[in-house]
């Protein structure tokens, strides 16, 4: 093996394991500026970093895990819910587990889709 074949299994090398400490930072729930900040390197470069290195299916759970995470999705039924029963968004966030600013940002869509 030359030089720079050598060189380049190991650049690979690293690249790989830098992807899988990356892939299961996601998995347990780490955020992309925490992952970032370990690294030393930007959350949107961590994005493209995972992005770019991601199989199919790799890529499909990392934006399922992110996914889960955004509070004004998962938990948006139970936002609408007690915001039509009454509750002031600040209410709302306290019950529902969550920060104002995601209750009136699901208020402003529903107010939207509805005019």
């Amino acid at each position: 093996m030359s030089a720079a074949q050598s060189k380049n299994v190991k650049t690979w090398n690293a690249r790989r394991q830098r992807f899988d400490e990356m892939f299961s930072m996601c998995l347990d729930g780490k955020t992309l500026s925490e992952i970032g900040d370990h690294y030393g390197i930007s959350k949107q470069a961590v994005s493209g970093f995972l992005r770019c290195n991601a199989n199919p299916k790799q890529f499909e759970i990392i934006q399922e895990c992110f996914n889960k995470r955004l509070t004004g999705i998962w938990r948006e039924e139970d936002i609408v819910f007690a915001l039509q029963s009454g509750l002031t968004c600040s209410k709302v966030a306290e019950v529902v587990g969550c920060h104002v600013s995601t209750v009136k940002r699901v208020s402003a869509r529903r107010k939207k889709a509805q005019a």
